[in-house]
Order: structure tokens, then C-alpha cells, then sequence
């Protein structure tokens, strides 16, 4: 197949990226200003025309009524550079047009070099409106990817959650690139290899200008060691004031306009004025308080823990952590580890709307149903325990991965889903295996699409894989199966980074059944059984837990449709003694579920 991409900089990255993604797929770009108004698509050549939709190829793009003709987005966010101008005159000394908004209005302003330089601290910036900046900016761009098909929402969290995702406003990162390139992709029927794209491609636009970002991990606005590049040329901060003052013209102020991509927003000067006359002011109260002077009671352990009962000790912060409500018609399904079916227990005992996808057939007796698994979750998986294996499930139910290993032979002979051995069931031949797997997908399915929180509990990282395919189990092969060997089998460890990627990744399919789904996720108090690593019991479960606990976090700050709740901090906390804890200190107690 053969694909031309027509657009900026921006389309030259997303038509190399579809080279190296994409499987029998040759991708040929055309920059923006070759796209007139006489062009006319030649489908003849190539099987499909990505357009981006950018202002410049209007005209094209409202011309062309074609299905094999796409628009494809182009990128434009401001939150991560509010600092960032551009002067309308053009000097012969770096740093050229791209300037700093501080730095001209403190030239503008009369200020020395010395003092512009004392102006970068969280402080001063803070008096400016940068932060409403990005908030701003963030509607607009996620508004624009989901007018062209793409999850907006999904997007913009994922690739805020690895870093600041664009260099300069409209210089993306090559994980931006790679999940555009998915798109097309996905939009032309194209297979997509499982690479990872910045092994084997790297940025073009990264050899560009690069700008400090405001709310971003490395290269701060805010930090003294922050750096700018220009034409391959890195400056230091002080240096860079030094050579913006010497390049910025005497009759400036009168002569001279400067304006943010063009368009400088009204009362940016007078925003400055303001923002220098209130740090200069340095009021009492600044004086008299400290950061933590108006935080709220949960802030402090005497306040919200070591004074409080301990069975009225509730670690949520509403405030900030809001967590989804759920009401009486709210269809909640759950998965996770064996501390998960508390969850199913407690929603079905208040009457509230558990969501069964996979009921038990009329004639099955209750008892019967119970000892196969039915009920236990929304599904009958079994027992989910870490991300991948979360991850696994969905994928395997809409056909995205078909592992290779089909079955086990239990202990008696019989055979095993190798993917849900603790089923309760196992079965006399492999054709009856294949169709309860089959009929459990359609029930996983319906669950995914239906549903309206999905609450899973995170519970190990530990797991065993299978080395050919990469697919996950939730036992040990062995354990209760029959292995002559174990050749193909690895023990893996899964790291942080591991389960966010994962957790990402299973959050975007679930978006792209069902959009409007939301996320709350636990970890589960519930020790290691056992660990196949060299430490200590204990010490793989603080490990496990840890690992488990901080990316839960980290997705919950990262994504707007997921929470977390703190199950784990109110069975394990110090606080209440290990009251919760039954004398082999792992089974948690009724009243801690409670």
C-alpha cells in the first residue's frame, strides 16, 4: 500500500513513523506549501491522501470528497511555553525572534539584567496567569483531536503523564507521533508492528529551538539551571537575558510589536506590570506564613490520623481526590486479586447495581454456580492480579492477541484455560474448552461496553510468562497442571513503569468501547503468599506494594476518568494496630472490609 501525507513538519514525522510502523505500508511526504489550491490527489498512485487539518490546507481539505482521502490532526498546544513570544522584527544576533515574555517586559520595564534574572522563581511566575494558561490551552487541542476521531481526553493524559509532550507549541514528542502514526494507520487498515518508535526513528524537530516548559519535569521555567537552544547553540539563563537585552533594539517599545505565535492575548504587558508591582510588594502575610499554613486538616497525621478513633480514620481527600459516585443505578463491575471479591460482596449486600455480565445458565443450581466462579466477578476470569494480565484479557477478547498456548492438563487429566486454572471447572476435551472461552469473551465484551465505573484491584507484580509470546498467567504453571518442562516459562517481576504502561494501554481500548466509562482503582493489603524473587517475604511485599501503590497514583493524577481508593492504606496503616488482620497477619478481618 501506498500512502502520500501532505502537511508540515509535523506530517514529515507522522509519514517516517508509518514507515517504520506500519506492515507493507511505503509512505511518501509533501510539505504544506507544495498543497495549492490546483492539487488533485493521485489515487492512482497511492491508495490513500492523509491531509492535516491546518488552515493553511483549508481549501484543499474542503475540496477533496473522498473516502480514501483522511485528515489527520495537527498539533498546536501552548500551556507548556506561556513564556514564550515572538518578536515581529527580526534581529542578526541570536537569539533571533523567539523570545521570552519575561525577559521583554523586564528590558521594557527598565530592569537590569541581574534583576530580569531574579524574576525567574516560582514566586514571580506565580503572580503571572501562566497556570490558567495551560488549562486554557488544553480544551482547544483536546476539542481538535476529537473532532477528527481520536480520544482527546485519553491522548492528552497519556502523553502528559511521560513528560512534557511538546518542545516547542507545535513541536511534538516522538510518542506523540507514534500514537498519530496508530491512527492513520488504524484509519487505512494498515497492521501496526509492536515497536517501540524512538529505537528505531529520532525526532527531526528536536534539532530545533528548544524553550524551558512551565509544569514540566526537566528543563523548568522555574529552575536556575533552565536552558534555551537556538540554531544548535544551547544558552545558559543569565546568558541568554545577556544576549536577548544586547539584541532587542533601543526604539523597541515604540517601533516594535511582539506577539505570542502572532497573536499576543490583550493585557499581556499590563498582566506583567501587575504581577512585578505585587512581587516587589512583598506583603506581610508572605512573611508571617508558611507553605503549609492553609492546608487542610487531612494534610497533617495529628489531625486526621494519631487524634482521631481509629475506626473513623478515612484517608480520602476529597478535595483533591475526587472519586467517582456511585449510584444506585450505576453499573459497577469489578476484577483484581482475591481481595477484589470483597467488592462484589458489598455492592451486591447495600442493593446497589453490581454489574454480572457472565450469569450461570437457569438450569445450573446455586451452589454449583458459586463453586465455577459465577458471580465472584462481573466475568468469570478468576482472579486478575497484575496489569498485564488485565491488559491480557481485554486484548485476548477482541481478538488484538491470541496466545499460543491453548491449554493445560490438570492433575487428573483433565484439560485447563491455562488463563483461568482456578475456574472451578476444567474440561473433558479441548473443543469444550474452546467454546467456554469463546462464550466468557462475549460476556468480557458486554462487560467492557456496558459498564459504567469498572473497579480493579491491583495485587501482585510477580508473575509467570510464557517466553515464546510474552502472554501471562495467574499461577505458576505446575502448580496445578501437569508440565514435563518448563523451557518456555520465565518468572517476571513487573516494575512501575511496567504497570502504567500496561494500565495505559488497557484504558485506551476500554475507551475505545466505551467512552464514557470510568476508573477506580485499589490495591490489595493482602501479602505475598509466597515470592519467587531472593528476598525476604516481607521485603517482596513492601516491594510489590509499592510498585502497585505509586502507579496507581500516578494514573489517577494523570487521568481524569480514574481515581483511586485507599483500601490498602486503611487495612495496613499503622493506626489501627493490625487490628484488621487475622493471626496469620494476610487475611484481612470482616470489620476491616467492612
Amino acid at each position: 500500500m501506498k500512502i502520500q501525507i501532505i502537511g508540515n513538519c509535523q506530517s514529515q514525522a507522522y509519514s517516517a513513523s508509518i514507515n517504520i510502523l506500519g506492515v507493507g505500508v511505503k509512505s511518501e511526504h509533501m510539505k504544506i506549501e507544495a498543497a495549492t489550491d490546483s492539487y488533485q490527489p493521485d489515487f492512482d498512485k497511492f491508495d490513500y491522501v492523509v491531509s492535516q487539518a491546518h488552515p493553511r490546507l483549508s481549501d484543499l481539505n474542503n475540496r477533496i470528497k473522498d473516502d480514501r482521502f483522511i485528515l489527520a490532526p495537527t498539533l498546536t498546544f501552548l500551556g507548556y511555553h506561556p513564556d514564550l513570544i515572538f518578536l515581529a522584527y527580526s534581529a542578526d544576533k541570536p537569539p533571533q525572534r523567539a523570545q521570552s515574555n519575561i525577559i521583554v517586559n523586564a528590558y521594557l520595564s527598565g530592569l537590569s539584567e541581574e534583576e530580569c534574572s531574579q524574576l525567574f522563581c516560582d514566586r514571580f511566575i506565580s503572580k503571572l496567569d501562566y497556570a490558567t494558561r495551560f488549562t486554557a490551552a488544553k480544551r482547544p487541542f483536546v476539542d481538535h483531536l476529537n473532532r477528527l476521531g481520536l480520544d482527546g481526553e485519553f491522548l492528552f493524559s497519556k502523553w502528559q503523564l511521560k513528560a512534557p509532550f511538546m518542545m516547542l507549541p507545535e513541536h511534538p514528542e516522538i510518542w506523540v507521533t507514534e500514537d498519530i502514526a496508530k491512527h492513520i494507520c488504524s484509519k487505512i487498515g494498515v497492521q501496526v508492528r509492536p515497536l517501540v518508535l524512538d529505537t528505531f526513528i529520532t525526532n527531526g524537530m528536536k534539532h530545533g529551538t528548544i524553550f524551558p516548559t512551565y509544569q514540566g519535569h526537566v528543563n523548568s521555567l522555574v529552575s536556575r539551571d533552565q536552558h534555551y537552544r537556538f540554531d544548535g547553540v544551547v544558552y545558559a539563563l543569565d546568558e541568554f537575558i545577556h544576549r536577548s537585552y544586547k539584541a532587542l533594539p533601543p526604539e523597541f517599545e515604540g517601533d516594535t510589536r511582539a506577539e505570542a505565535l502572532g497573536r499576543l492575548p490583550a493585557g499581556r504587558r499590563a498582566n506583567f506590570e501587575a504581577a512585578l508591582e505585587a512581587f516587589s510588594a512583598r506583603p506581610q502575610e508572605a512573611i508571617s506564613t508558611n507553605p503549609y499554613s492553609r492546608k487542610p486538616d487531612a494534610a497533617f497525621w495529628r489531625k486526621s490520623v494519631s487524634s482521631v478513633p481509629a475506626d473513623q480514620v478515612a484517608p480520602v481527600a476529597p478535595a483533591t481526590s475526587p472519586l467517582p459516585a456511585i449510584e444506585a443505578d450505576t453499573k459497577v463491575a469489578t476484577a483484581g486479586s482475591c481481595f477484589a471479591q470483597h467488592i462484589a460482596k458489598t455492592l451486591s449486600a447495600q442493593g446497589l447495581n453490581y454489574y454480572v455480565a457472565e450469569t450461570p445458565p437457569a438450569t445450573m443450581p446455586t451452589e454449583e454456580a458459586q463453586t465455577k466462579g459465577y458471580g465472584l466477578f462481573s466475568a468469570r476470569y478468576g482472579n486478575i492480579y497484575t496489569a498485564r494480565q488485565l491488559l491480557q484479557l481485554a486484548r485476548r477478547a477482541y481478538g488484538q492477541f491470541s496466545p499460543k498456548e491453548t491449554h493445560w492438563i490438570s492433575k487428573t487429566g483433565r484439560y485447563l484455560d491455562p488463563f483461568r486454572p482456578n475456574l472451578g471447572e476444567d474440561f473433558e476435551t479441548l473443543e469444550a474448552l474452546l467454546a467456554s472461552r469463546e462464550s466468557h469473551f462475549e460476556s468480557v465484551r458486554s462487560m467492557f461496553e456496558g459498564l459504567d465505573l469498572f473497579v480493579f484491584t491491583l495485587g501482585l507484580t510477580e508473575s509467570w510468562t510464557n517466553t515464546q509470546d510474552g502472554s501471562v498467567y495467574p499461577v505458576a504453571p505446575g502448580v496445578i497442571s501437569q508440565h514435563s518442562t518448563y523451557d518456555n516459562y520465565a518468572f517476571r517481576n513487573f516494575s512501575k513503569d511496567d504497570t502504567v504502561d500496561d494500565m495505559t494501554a488497557f484504558f485506551s481500548l476500554l475507551r475505545s468501547v466505551n467512552r464514557s466509562a470510568k476508573v477506580l482503582m485499589t490495591v490489595s493489603p493482602v501479602p505475598l503468599i509466597a515470592t519467587y524473587t531472593d528476598e525476604h517475604a516481607l521485603s517482596a511485599t513492601t516491594y510489590s506494594k509499592s510498585v502497585l501503590r505509586t502507579a496507581a497514583q500516578e494514573l489517577a493524577n494523570g487521568f481524569g476518568f480514574a481515581s483511586y481508593f485507599p483500601s490498602y492504606e486503611i487495612i495496613t496503616g499503622s493506626y489501627n494496630r493490625g487490628v484488621y488482620f487475622e493471626d496469620d497477619f494476610r487475611t484481612i478481618r470482616q470489620d476491616g472490609v467492612d
